[in-house]
This record gives structure tokens, sequence and C-alpha cells, in this order.
């Protein structure tokens, strides 16, 4: 991908549009606030081994289920309304 990115900018067959580095900061923010909250959420391997299989799918799924909303959230607040995004037909 990287190769087809490089390749296609050096040509100048791809130009990025005005917005792209706002948006890149907002997403790699948004990455980083789930990361903290990950972070914060874990815990130690010892109880994680202790517990069930039941218990484990269920910590699982609250921690994606709320990392995920944490990044969606984070994303509206910082601005990212992704309803608003025009597609330009090239005719």
């Amino acid at each position: 991908a990287s190769l087809l990115f490089f390749t296609l900018k050096k040509h100048g067959i791809y130009r990025a549009s005005k917005g792209w580095s706002l948006l890149l900061m907002q997403l790699f923010a948004a990455c980083f606030v789930m990361l903290l909250f990950l972070w914060w959420a874990k815990d130690d391997v010892n109880t994680w081994l202790a517990w069930g299989a039941m218990d484990r799918v269920w910590n699982l799924l609250w921690l994606i289920f709320a990392a995920g909303g944490i990044y969606v959230v984070f994303l509206l607040i910082v601005g990212v309304r992704p309803w608003r995004w025009k597609v330009p037909v090239v005719e």
C-alpha cells in the first residue's frame, strides 16, 4: 500500500485534499485516548488466568465495546462528522 501511495504521489496522480492532515491528527488522538483507556482498564494476568471462560468473554466484550465507544465519542468531541463528508462526482 505504501509503495502504491508513494508512486502515485511521485507521478502527481494523487494529491491530498485540504483537511487530511487535521483528520489524521484527530484519528491519532482518538487512538491515543483509546489506548490510555485500555491501559487503565487492563487487569493483571494472574487475575485473567484465574477467571473462568465466561468471565473472560464478558470482560473482553466489555473492553471492546467501551474502547470503541470512547473512540467514537472522542472523534465526535474533536469535530469529526462523517455524515458531512461529500464525495465529489467525477464525470
